[in-house]
């Protein structure tokens, strides 16, 4: 739902995170691969921009990013159909896989990716998307009850409701740390609202309600 307000936009360039679901030892990961391929076409990856942002979060904060090949995930890759769709004249990738959900790690990649942001001519229109689902195996009941505080804070754009949501269980979102880095970055990019696009569960297809996953769509913005 959130895709829909990209049809016509001329974007460049997309910044795209998602939680990492395999284990790795390294606490931030990208591809090793110069593209990835769907069935809708090839996404090239911006090495470029991979390498300045790299150099800004290793200047602040010495954290590097790893390249890895033939990863499995599922949630980066689930976005990139939807992008193809809404921008048919192509686009560059920046991928992030967040295996550390510290906020630490949050912050010093926001720094880096809206310094990055802010170096670019304004012609150069950069898109940036976290990758999230919202609580998994409850009663639907249960799942809305969570995900409505998760997307009440994400409105409020409140991290520190958001961590202390999913730290004590009454949240969830396997990837609360793209959501943080991206609601951050957007912020310092001078970002001032969060509007809420789409809410449901994996009810709504499978009718079966004793055990969901919940699904939300928003878009950040700034004054015009």
């Amino acid at each position: 739902h959130a895709f829909k307000a990209l049809i016509g936009k001329d974007i460049r360039r997309v910044i795209l995170l998602s939680p990492s679901h395999q284990y790795y030892r390294e606490p931030l990961l990208t591809t090793g691969h110069e593209a990835y391929a769907t069935p809708l076409g090839i996404v090239p990856v911006d090495r470029e921009a991979l390498s300045t942002i790299q150099q800004n979060m290793s200047t602040k904060t010495g954290i590097e990013i790893t390249p890895v090949r033939r990863d499995r995930e599922h949630s980066l890759e689930i976005e990139l159909p939807f992008l193809q769709v809404v921008l048919p004249k192509g686009f560059f990738l920046v991928p992030f896989m967040l295996v550390d959900q510290s906020p630490e790690l949050v912050r010093g990649l926001a720094d880096a990716v809206a310094a990055y942001v802010r170096s670019l001519p304004a012609e150069e229109r950069t898109l940036l998307v976290a990758s999230s689902d919202l609580s998994h195996f409850h009663t639907e009941s249960r799942a809305n009850q969570m995900d409505n505080r998760i997307l009440r804070a994400l409105e409020a754009m409140d991290l520190a409701e958001l961590y202390r949501l999913n730290t004590r269980g009454e949240g969830e979102a396997c990837g609360l740390a793209p959501i943080a880095t991206v609601l951050l970055a957007c912020r310092e990019l001078g970002a001032d609202r969060v509007i809420l696009a789409d809410y449901r569960t994996s009810a709504a297809v499978t009718h079966d309600a004793s055990s969901v996953v919940g699904y939300g769509s928003a878009l950040i913005t700034k004054p015009a």
